[in-house]
C-alpha cells in the first residue's frame, strides 16, 4: 500500500517503471491479504479447539498443529497469488507506462478470490480493455458507487465479526463468572448490531468519491482522491488488518 500512497503526493510510481516491482508489488499484496484472513480465521479454531470441554479437540491445540498450519495457509496464499506474477505487465500503449493486467481469466480468478481495489486509478483501464459490456460500473454511476461502497462495508464487518467471534468464544469459556454472563444471544444481538452500522458508515467515503470518469474517451468507475487513498489503503486496509491480528494473542 506505501508505494501507492506515496505516488498520490510524488505521481512516481516504482511499478511504472519496473516490471519486477510491478508483479512483486501485486503479487505481495494479495498474496499478504490473503494469508491474513486465514490466519484469522485459523485463529479462530484454534481458540475453540483450545477451551472445547472435548478432550479430542483440546489435543488439536498444539504448537506442532500450529505450525503444520501456518505451513499450509502460507503456501495456499503464495500459490493463490501466482496470477499476480502472471498476468501484470507494464505497457507503453497510452503513450507512458502503466503497470496493468489485460486477461480476462485474471479478472474474474481476482475479482473472485481477492476483493480488489485498485489503488493506482490507470489499473482501471485494464478493465476496459477486456469487455466493454463486462462491468456494469462503467455504465450506472449508483451501480460504480454500491460496487465499491457494499464492498469495503462488507469486508469490514466479516474483520469485526470475527475479531466478535473470538471474543464471544472468550467470555463463554471463561473461568469468570461475570465474564460468562456476557456472552449471551442479547449481547450478541447487540454487538452484530453495532459492528454493522460501524461497517456502514466506515464506508459511506466510497459513495463521495467513487464516480464515472469519461475524460479517456470511455467511462471508467475511478476515485480521484489522495484523502480517500490513504483512508481506503491505511484504515480499512493496514488498520484494520493489524487490529484483527492482534486481537489473536490478546484473547489468546
Amino acid at each position: 500500500m506505501l508505494p501507492y500512497v506515496v505516488d498520490s503526493f510524488n505521481g512516481k510510481n516504482g511499478t511504472e517503471t519496473y516490471l519486477w516491482w510491478c508483479k512483486l508489488v501485486n503479487y505481495s499484496g494479495d498474496a499478504g491479504y490473503t494469508l491474513l484472513v486465514l490466519a484469522l480465521c485459523l485463529g479462530s479454531i484454534d481458540r475453540y479447539h483450545a477451551t472445547s470441554r472435548n478432550a479430542r479437540l483440546r489435543q488439536r491445540s498444539s504448537m506442532k498443529v500450529a505450525t503444520i498450519s501456518v505451513t499450509i495457509i502460507t503456501l495456499i496464499s503464495l500459490l493463490l497469488a501466482i496470477p499476480d506474477l502472471l498476468y501484470w505487465y507494464i505497457d507503453n500503449s497510452f503513450g507512458y507506462p502503466i503497470c496493468i493486467y489485460d486477461s480476462t481469466f485474471y479478472l474474474i480468478y481476482s475479482f473472485q478470490i481477492y476483493e480488489r481495489h485498485s489503488s493506482h486509478k490507470d489499473y482501471k483501464f485494464s478493465v476496459k480493455q477486456l469487455d466493454p459490456g463486462l462491468n456494469g460500473t462503467e455504465t450506472y454511476l449508483w451501480w460504480c458507487k454500491l460496487v465499491n461502497y457494499s464492498g469495503d462495508a462488507g469486508y469490514t464487518l466479516l474483520v469485526l465479526a470475527l475479531c466478535l467471534g473470538s471474543i464471544d468464544r472468550y467470555h463463554a469459556t471463561s473461568r469468570n463468572a461475570r465474564l460468562r454472563q456476557r456472552s449471551s444471544m442479547k449481547v450478541a444481538t447487540i454487538s452484530v448490531t453495532i459492528i454493522t452500522l460501524i461497517s456502514l458508515l466506515l464506508a459511506i467515503p466510497d459513495l463521495l468519491y467513487w464516480y464515472i470518469d469519461n475524460s479517456f474517451g470511455y467511462p471508467i468507475c475511478i476515485y480521484d482522491s489522495t484523502f480517500y487513498l490513504i483512508y481506503s489503503s491505511y484504515f480499512l486496509g493496514v488498520f484494520l488488518n493489524m487490529f484483527a491480528s492482534l486481537l489473536q494473542p490478546i484473547i489468546n
